[in-house]
């Protein structure tokens, strides 16, 4: 468990997780249900591992979440127009 509640909540990352969910936005099957499950799975599974960059307050899970969403919005509305533009 977190020992903090808030402690770096936004960090190197954080940007990781927006790019992959901006990439992951672009293939179909994954859908914004399935990056709510997943970033919500990620974030459980890192209660459980031991290693430290791992050990993040609750306001960086929060915060994660928020930017895998955000990338995966924002990938959505850049493949669409870029599709659209084709």
């Amino acid at each position: 468990m977190p020992e903090k509640i808030y402690d770096n909540p936004v960090n190197y990352y954080s940007v990781i997780h927006f790019a992959e969910y901006f990439i992951f936005s672009f293939l179909k099957f994954f859908t914004l249900n399935r990056a709510i499950l997943i970033s919500l799975f990620w974030e459980f599974a890192e209660l459980l591992i031991s290693y430290d960059w791992a050990r993040e307050s609750w306001a960086n899970k929060i915060i994660d979440i928020y930017f895998n969403l955000s990338g995966f919005y924002f990938g959505q509305k850049f493949f669409s127009k870029w599709s659209d533009d084709r």
